[in-house]
């Protein structure tokens, strides 16, 4: 673990530039990266979420509310700037 985080920190030493070919990311480029994982990220919760209420015995569609409003707002943002 200690390797992972030495290769991927902001600011790497030289030899490990060289080595793994790692650059610090500009703001649009951590933009680039947040849209790209948001989906995912929302996609995972959800999954969570439903499997723990089925695991509890109580229904999946009652307690999903603020998922709902996730999903939405992400699509209306898609809808918006992408179409």
């Amino acid at each position: 673990m200690r390797k992972h985080h030495n290769t991927t920190t902001v600011t790497p030493l030289k030899h490990q530039q060289v080595v793994f070919q790692v650059q610090p990311l500009s703001v649009g480029q951590w933009v680039a990266v947040l849209k790209i994982s948001f989906p995912v990220i929302l996609l995972d919760e959800t999954f969570k979420l439903v499997a723990r209420q089925i695991t509890l015995g109580h229904n999946p569609l009652l307690c999903c509310h603020w998922i709902v409003l996730a999903w939405g707002a992400y699509l209306a943002y898609i809808k918006v700037y992408f179409f």
